[in-house]
């Protein structure tokens, strides 16, 4: 898909939670275009999804418990993460991270509605 795209590592095992591509986001809105990027999404379960692009670094937290808990779980032991060596600078765009989730995530019908 991009030039990065096989740079970055595959998660051997996942959460019971997690089938691959089957996952889907109900809700998905993006709370910061920069420094950090930053994404708000909610799971077809009503979890929180927290999605989050800083200093070269992206990462996807998930929670049952509401959105704070998504992100305090992002950061301390994230569903996704990794180190993208700052190919993005400061910001990255909506199209890239859904090319990141796409692993864990069905965002398909995301890619039509922020690919436009």
């Amino acid at each position: 898909m991009n030039a990065y795209a096989n740079k970055f590592p595959r998660m051997e095992s996942l959460p019971p939670v997690v089938s691959k591509r089957d996952w889907k986001l109900v809700s998905l809105d993006r709370t910061c275009l920069a420094c950090p990027s930053q994404w708000e999404a909610e799971d077809e379960f009503g979890r929180s999804v927290y999605i989050r692009y800083r200093g070269g670094y992206f990462s996807v937290g998930i929670s049952d418990h509401g959105q704070e808990a998504a992100v305090t779980d992002g950061r301390l032991s994230p569903l996704i993460y990794h180190d993208l060596q700052e190919p993005f600078g400061g910001s990255m765009h909506d199209m890239d991270m859904l090319h990141l989730i796409s692993e864990y995530f069905n965002v398909d019908s995301w890619v039509l509605v922020l690919g436009a």
